[in-house]
């Protein structure tokens, strides 16, 4: 063999052996990105604000986690989102409570109604008692759809109540998509 020959064909098995190592990297990275929103269901509260405050920082009253627009889960595995409520009200709040409720629209093409979806939903709403002026409070709402249920999108949005009235910017939504 031709010394031109072997030094093309080692060249070429190192670029065969550094292309596979960024592709595994690559992988990796992707991988690492994606579940870099952690299963809410699995993480403790102080995770949770850690994670909230990087990603919104503490000037938004209601904050949803994860921070996707469409939350896609899959039926017969649980799941949940955390909710976050900031204090942001000015004058003495020391006295009032703090609330909050989910609702759910758009889901006209799932083959479940309303009452299901709740049937499904843990912590859907709740009262949270008082919060420190700029306090927060974290809550979770835990989500198992049975298998079986129809794949479909749906709204919730979660609104925050201050003694029984909403607060000023007090709702956040997101989507939440049953996947096969």
């Amino acid at each position: 063999m031709k010394k031109g020959a072997m030094e093309l064909s080692i060249g070429t098995i190192v670029i065969i052996v550094l292309a596979m190592s960024m592709l595994i990297l690559g992988m990796v990275l992707v991988k690492t990105i994606f579940s870099g929103a952690q299963n809410v269901v699995e993480m403790n509260n102080n995770q949770l604000a850690k994670e909230m405050a990087s990603i919104y920082g503490r000037d938004l009253a209601v904050a949803l986690y994860p921070n996707v627009d469409i939350y896609k889960l899959k039926p017969g595995e649980a799941g949940a989102f955390a909710v976050r409520v900031t204090n942001l009200l000015s004058g003495d709040t020391s006295d009032g409570k703090f609330s909050y409720e989910t609702t759910v629209d758009n889901f006209e093409k799932c083959n479940f109604g309303e009452r299901e979806i709740y049937d499904w939903m843990s912590g859907e709403s709740g009262t949270i008692g008082t919060i420190a002026p700029a306090g927060e409070v974290i809550e979770k709402v835990l989500l198992d759809f049975p298998e079986g249920v129809s794949l479909c999108k749906f709204r919730v949005r979660v609104i925050v109540n201050y003694e029984g009235k909403p607060i000023k910017d007090g709702q956040a939504q997101m989507y939440i998509e049953l996947k096969g």
